[in-house]
């Protein structure tokens, strides 16, 4: 990350000490702490003394050392959740993307420069912020620069076939225009065009390579299946279109897929939202939270309780105490993977179950109520988060020494996830908790049934009809018998077909009762786990958003090799304590 908050707490007992100071870099606010502060605080009292220093490296060794005494009283940081309103949760969760689609959308592909034509030059990255517009104006045109790099580079190595769309409908909606078209179902098989993907539109049938022909960039605002055929509807930007005129119901026109943006919205949605951030003053002033104290005999209780070194150990009670930002630093080969386990059963203490971890499989929403809170574990790369998965998996021990099964759930693609992480994907848990389940079935034989029903009552009143004809004016009595019989069986026959009606009117269909099954277990799936682990892009998922509980705990693994607005993506869940 590079404009933080952070404590840091060294793990290189391994390799000795690791100089910090020359990788502070951008924005990054870096409070180098070794493990042992006395020591350092001899050394900058010796230089003084001697008079050793110049001026200038006096006043900073001065200053150095009046820290090193502040951090020595000081407490760990509590951060206080902020109550919000309706309005700013959704803010914080869903918020507005059109200064970003329209960005993108007038931008002409073909355009030859490093950079966007339309963006402003980009400035340096500051140590601290005075408020969130000040931040963003920076990292939005860094944000915008890497995506027109991206999108250019991806037009440059498509492989995608060009294909041919027919407009059905037109309409605009605020400062954009949409269109959709369909294509067959099985087309798409190929395509594989999905929401947020970027579609050149152009008259060529040719669209990446004719830059004179008249085109423009589209985003995939949504897809609906319609029996066989895939609606597809295309959001375009209305200003600075060439093709505004050629978009007409009816009209033909070629497209090609050039990248997928869901990323860059995830991060951008990140900027947008770092004002309702409980962690929000943390990112912009980057003050350091204190490196805490801790007696010898607490650090040999954890770092016997773990079979960690003296620096894990700190680092975790560190970690476990102070709220705000925590960074762990540490070269390959210093367990930084394990001091991650390690944190977790640290962080999960008193939150699990006495008698054990319950197995995510038979979890379910009663389970969910019983939880206290969850965790969130972030990595750039899916490889990092498998690894972490991996680990979890094998369970984690508290505090207090007891070891514990706990409910890991692992978010993302399958086909990008480990194969032995694959068990605890949510596709995977929802497959297993639905064999055997035949609520397609049960609803088949019911619907089935009634129209059996429905069958049967009108052969009967149709063989009733003629008889109660026959016995009006010669049998009174047997007249005033059938047409009780009659009158009762239209009743019945008039409640049956309205249940039939009311199914076909409010569209429940067996494969969308099914589908209403399969989005319950989803969430009780979700409710019940207890650590969820995602990709920093991943955690961006709409899945997260449906969830009734904050992350006030994100740990982000592998850190250092991901941009600053990617690490923002976790902290929208009410994040309070990021290591």
């Amino acid at each position: 990350m590079q404009n933080a908050n952070l404590a840091i707490q060294d793990v290189t007992a391994k390799y000795g000490q690791w100089d910090a100071d020359s990788i502070g870099a951008g924005s990054i606010a870096w409070n180098k702490v070794r493990l042992s502060e006395e020591s350092e605080d001899e050394d900058v009292k010796a230089l003084i003394n001697k008079g050793q220093l110049g001026q200038k490296a006096k006043d900073e060794a001065t200053r150095r050392q009046e820290q090193i005494l502040l951090e020595k009283t000081r407490g760990p940081v509590k951060k206080q959740r902020i109550v919000r309103s309706a309005k700013d949760m959704r803010a914080r969760l869903i918020p507005p993307m059109d200064q970003l689609h329209q960005a993108i959308l007038e931008w002409d592909i073909f355009f030859e420069g490093n950079d966007p034509p339309t963006l402003e030059k980009c400035a340096r990255v500051a140590d601290t912020y005075p408020h969130p517009e000040a931040y963003k104006q920076t990292f939005w045109k860094l944000l915008v620069s890497e995506a027109w790099r991206s999108f250019v580079t991806s037009k440059d190595e498509a492989t995608s076939k060009p294909f041919g769309i027919k407009i059905a409908s037109r309409m605009s909606i605020d400062r954009f225009l949409e269109v959709t078209a369909s294509m067959p179902k099985l087309e798409n098989k190929e395509r594989g065009l999905s929401e947020g993907d970027i579609i050149l539109l152009s008259q060529s049938s040719n669209p990446l390579s004719d830059p004179n022909e008249p085109h423009a960039l589209a985003r995939i605002w949504k897809t609906a299946y319609k029996k066989d055929m895939l609606e597809v509807t295309y959001r375009l930007n209305m200003r600075n279109n060439p093709l505004q005129s050629n978009l007409h119901i009816s009209a033909e026109l070629y497209a090609a897929k050039i990248t997928n943006m869901t990323t860059i919205e995830r991060e951008y949605a990140a900027l947008e939202s770092l004002k309702y951030y409980d962690l929000m003053d943390e990112v912009l002033k980057a003050e350091p939270s204190p490196v805490l104290k801790y007696s010898d005999e607490l650090v040999n209780q954890v770092l016997t309780n773990y079979t960690l070194n003296p620096g894990q150990a700190k680092a975790i009670l560190g970690a476990r105490d102070n709220d705000g930002f925590t960074l762990i630093q540490g070269p390959p080969g210093t367990g930084k993977t394990k001091t991650i386990v390690a944190m977790v059963g640290a962080l999960m203490t008193g939150n699990i179950p006495q008698s054990g971890g319950v197995r995510l499989a038979t979890g379910g929403a009663n389970q969910a109520a019983g939880q206290k809170k969850k965790i969130l574990v972030c990595a750039p790369s899916n490889a990092a988060v498998d690894e972490l998965v991996l680990r979890l998996k094998q369970g984690i021990r508290t505090m207090s020494g007891n070891d514990h099964k706990i409910n890991v759930l692992r978010l993302g693609r399958s086909d990008a996830i480990n194969a032995a992480v694959r068990d605890v994907t949510l596709d995977e848990l929802v497959k297993k908790r639905l064999e055997g389940d035949n609520t397609a079935e049960k609803l088949k034989t019911a619907r089935d049934k009634l129209h059996s029903d429905a069958a049967g009552i009108r052969d009967k009143v149709n063989e009733l009809r003629p008889a109660l004809e026959a016995a009006r004016g010669t049998d009174r009595e047997l007249e005033m018998t059938l047409q009780r019989q009659f009158d009762s069986l239209k009743r019945e026959q008039f409640r049956i077909g309205t249940q039939i009606d009311a199914d076909k009117e409010s569209g429940q269909t067996i494969s969308r009762e099914v589908e209403i099954k399969r989005k319950q277990v989803q969430q009780e799936i979700l409710d019940s786990a207890q650590v969820l682990c995602a990709t920093l892009s991943g955690s961006g998922h709409e899945m997260f958003k449906n969830l009734s509980v904050d992350f006030e705990t994100v740990i982000i693994d592998e850190a250092a090799q991901c941009v600053e607005l990617s690490a923002l993506i976790p902290l929208k869940y009410g994040c309070t304590k990021c290591i």
